[in-house]
C-alpha cells in the first residue's frame, strides 16, 4: 500500500467521523431532554437511552470484526454503507413521540454504530505505519472530539427545540454517509492483517483480558459522561442549558487534546503505561466530582472527559493484539459498550431511589456510581502498574 492510499483512507475516516461526531453530540442531549422535559420520562428511562445504545453496540461490535478478519475485502463495503440506515433511524427518532419507541429506535441506532465504527477503526489501524499507529488512531479520535465539540457548541448556542436538533442530527448523519462512500475507492481490500501484526514487537502486546477490563471500566466512564452527567449537573449543581452547553463544549475540546495526546504517548511509552496514567486520572476525577463543591466539580468533569476520550486510541489499537485484530478490536468495543450501558443504568437507579439527598457520611445518592467506578479504576491502575517494570519503553 502506498503513502497516498494511507492518506486517502485517513482523510475519508476523518471527514466521516467529524460529521458523525457532530450528529451524535447533537442527538444525545436532545433525545435525553426530549424524554425528560417534553415527554416527562424518569431518570431511569432517560439513562436507558445510553444503556440501550451501548448494549446494542456491545452485541453488534464483534460482527464487523469477525467478518473483516474472515473476509477482509468486505471491510470497505461495511464502512461505506451503514451510515445511510443510521440517518434514517435518526429521522424516525425525530418523528416519534412515544418514549418506548424512542428507546427502541436508539437501540437500533446502537446496532448500526457497533458494526460501523470498529470496522473503520481497524481500517485506520491496519493501513497506518506501525510506528505511527497510535498517533493516527489518536488523530482519528481527536477529530471525533472536534465534531463533538462543534455539536455541543451548536446545542448550547442555537435557539432550536429538541425536535429541531434531532432533525439537524439526521441531516449531518446523511452528509457523513455520502462521504463514507469514498471508502469503496480505497485500495486496502487486500490488506493482510496477519502480515501487518507480525511486525508488532512482543513488548507492545498486552494480555487481551487486561485490555478488555480496561475498556469496560473506561467505557463506564464514557457512559457516565453522557445523559446521566447532564441530569446530574443540571439538577444537582443547577447548571443552566447554556452553562451545560459551554461546559460540554470545553469538555469536548479537552477530549480533542486527549485523543491525539494519548495516541502519541502510546507510540512513545507503550499502551500499558498510557492506560495506567489515564486510569489514575479517571479515578481521581470521579472522586472529586462526588464532592458538593461546583468549583471542584467543573474542572473534574474536564479531567473525566480527558480520561474517557484518551482511552479510546489505546483500547482500540490493533497493536495491543497479536492475532484476530478485527475481532479483538470489536470485542474491546463490546466491553467498552457494556461498561457504558451498565454504569449509567445503575446510576439512574440510584438517583431515582435516593435522589440528591445525603445517604450516609455525606455521600449523596447521585454520586454513588461515581465513587464505585473511582474505586474500580484505582484497582485497574494497580493491575496495570504491576507489568510496567517488565516492559521497556523503547520500541
Amino acid at each position: 500500500m502506498t503513502g497516498g492510499d494511507v492518506l486517502n483512507t485517513l482523510r475519508t475516516s476523518l471527514v466521516v467521523v467529524l460529521f458523525s461526531g457532530m450528529a451524535f453530540s447533537l442527538i444525545r442531549p436532545a433525545l435525553a431532554f426530549k424524554l425528560r422535559m417534553d415527554l416527562g420520562s424518569t431518570a431511569l428511562e432517560v439513562t436507558s437511552l445510553t444503556t440501550g445504545f451501548m448494549l446494542a453496540r456491545a452485541v453488534s461490535s464483534p460482527i464487523g470484526g469477525l467478518i473483516g478478519d474472515k473476509y477482509p475485502r468486505l471491510r470497505n463495503l461495511i464502512a461505506s454503507t451503514l451510515l445511510f440506515p443510521t440517518s434514517i433511524v435518526s429521522l424516525l427518532l425525530y418523528m416519534s413521540q412515544d418514549s418506548r419507541m424512542i428507546i427502541s429506535l436508539n437501540f437500533l441506532h446502537g446496532m448500526f454504530s457497533g458494526i460501523f465504527w470498529p470496522t473503520v477503526q481497524v481500517i485506520v489501524g491496519l493501513t497506518s505505519p506501525r510506528e505511527k499507529r497510535g498517533t493516527f488512531l489518536g488523530l482519528y479520535f481527536t477529530v471525533a472530539g472536534v465534531g463533538s465539540s462543534i455539536g455541543y457548541s451548536l446545542y448550547g448556542a442555537l435557539p432550536l427545540s429538541n425536535q429541531e436538533f434531532i432533525l439537524l442530527s439526521s441531516i449531518l448523519y446523511f452528509i457523513s454517509a455520502l462521504f463514507s462512500i469514498l471508502f469503496l475507492s480505497n485500495r486496502n481490500r487486500e490488506n493482510n492483517p496477519s502480515r501487518t501484526l507480525n511486525e508488532i514487537p512482543e513488548n507492545e502486546v498486552i494480555n487481551p483480558h487486561l485490555i478488555l477490563i480496561s475498556a469496560f471500566l473506561l467505557g463506564g466512564l464514557m457512559g457516565l459522561s453522557g445523559e446521566y452527567l447532564y441530569i446530574f449537573l443540571r439538577e444537582v449543581h443547577n447548571l443552566s442549558k447554556a452553562e451545560l452547553g459551554y461546559l460540554l463544549t470545553a469538555s469536548s475540546i479537552v477530549g480533542v487534546v486527549s485523543g491525539i495526546s494519548s495516541g502519541f504517548l502510546s507510540d512513545l511509552l507503550g499502551i500499558r503505561r498510557s492506560l495506567f496514567l489515564l486510569a489514575v486520572m479517571a479515578s481521581v476525577s470521579l472522586f472529586l466530582i462526588s464532592t458538593p463543591y461546583r468549583v471542584i466539580v467543573i474542572p473534574s468533569v474536564l479531567a473525566m472527559f480527558f480520561s474517557a476520550w484518551g482511552s479510546m486510541p489505546l483500547t482500540r489499537n490493533v497493536s495491543a493484539f497479536k492475532r484476530a485484530s478485527g475481532t479483538l478490536v470489536g470485542l474491546s468495543n463490546t466491553s467498552s459498550n457494556l461498561g457504558s450501558a451498565i454504569f449509567p443504568l445503575t446510576a439512574g437507579h440510584f438517583y431515582d431511589y435516593f435522589g440528591s439527598e445525603e445517604v450516609i457520611l455525606g455521600l449523596r445518592g447521585a454520586t454513588i456510581s461515581f465513587l464505585i467506578l473511582s474505586i474500580l479504576l484505582l484497582l485497574l491502575s494497580i493491575l496495570l502498574v504491576k507489568g510496567i517494570r517488565n516492559i521497556s519503553p523503547s520500541h
